[in-house]
């Protein structure tokens, strides 16, 4: 069963966005504070029927109807923000295609089929993000320096924008993910927006991220003390520095591969390891061990070629 609004709400609510989106445009199309606020009542009134963004897709408009009624009161002619018409023009967009919201039953049998459990952390340093089954890495990348000047919400804002934007992401189609943030401040902002601009910029990018690929996206706190939550720290903590991807063309791989056999990449990672068996230099989830040199080898057959940085110590 689902929650749909009425045919003729609809129309009402598109009549609405129009003649708000038309201001401006034309010499005698005026709009108030009053008018605005009548529309994104509206909306919210339909929030059963889209649930999850419904709040977070009018922020802007909130805050103009704030802005303006304190200011000038309801009857004050006014002029949208960009901000607040790139949400009345996706409202008009996907009104109607968008019409239709589950029943709480329907959502969790859909997640009991379909649920993806990821964690993931920012630091000071870096990001990270790992699935819990099968276990696996699927960010892990050091900030920009400007990034590193931001706030720890901010910082955590990237690790989701960074990943539901990418192509990786499309492998998370059509399923439930349950992401896990220690976090307070971004667990908020993911699921209702922000109003400091920067954030709501990348709450908007996580959210149509995950429309366009189709993953429904929940959002969890979990203390940072808790084991899952430790790892997703360690693995934003690097080292960066010396991760600089590198690696043998093809051909030469192959030729390694079959001349020497080996079975275990002693220092590689994920994207460039020359076996599936591999010690990572950072965390990685695949990995068999984190740090060469704090590993005990076996009698398999190894497979060494170092970082140039670490050329001599790995001959030593």
């Amino acid at each position: 069963m689902r929650f749909e609004v009425p045919e003729d709400k609809l129309d009402t609510a598109q009549k609405r966005l129009k003649v708000l989106l038309e201001a401006g445009q034309r010499p005698l199309a005026k709009v108030t504070n009053r008018k605005l606020a009548k529309a994104v009542g509206l909306l919210c009134s339909f929030s059963r029927a889209y649930p999850g963004f419904s709040r977070l897709m009018l922020r802007s408009c909130y805050a103009t109807i704030e802005e303006r009624r304190e200011e000038y009161g309801w009857d004050q002619l006014l002029v949208l923000k960009a901000e607040a018409r790139d949400e009345l023009s996706w409202w008009k967009e996907n009104l109607k295609s968008l019409n239709g919201g589950s029943m709480k039953q329907e959502v969790q049998e859909l997640a009991t089929s379909m649920e993806v459990n990821l964690y993931g952390d920012a630091s000071g340093t870096g990001l990270y993000l790992y699935q819990e089954q099968p276990r696996r890495t699927l960010l892990s990348q050091p900030l920009k320096e400007e990034d590193k000047k931001k706030s720890s919400t901010y910082r955590e804002l990237l690790v989701f924008r960074n990943f539901y934007t990418a192509e990786e992401a499309w492998m998370l189609e059509g399923k439930t993910v349950t992401h896990y943030t220690d976090n307070r401040g971004t667990f908020y902002i993911v699921k209702g927006g922000s109003g400091h601009q920067e954030l709501q910029e990348l709450a908007l990018q996580i959210f149509l991220a995950c429309q366009k690929k189709n993953i429904q996206l929940k959002v969890e706190w979990k203390r940072r003390s808790e084991e899952e939550m430790e790892d997703a720290d360690e693995g934003s903590r690097g080292p960066w520095k010396e991760r600089e991807e590198f690696t043998v063309d093809s051909a030469t791989r192959d030729l390694i591969k079959k001349k020497f056999l080996p079975e275990l990449d002693c220092m590689a990672s994920w994207h460039n390891r020359l076996t599936e068996r591999y010690f990572s230099l950072a965390r990685e989830e695949e990995a068999e061990g984190k740090n060469l040199f704090a590993q005990r080898l076996g009698d398999e057959i190894h497979w060494l070629h170092p970082h140039p940085g670490q050329l001599l110590r790995g001959l030593r």
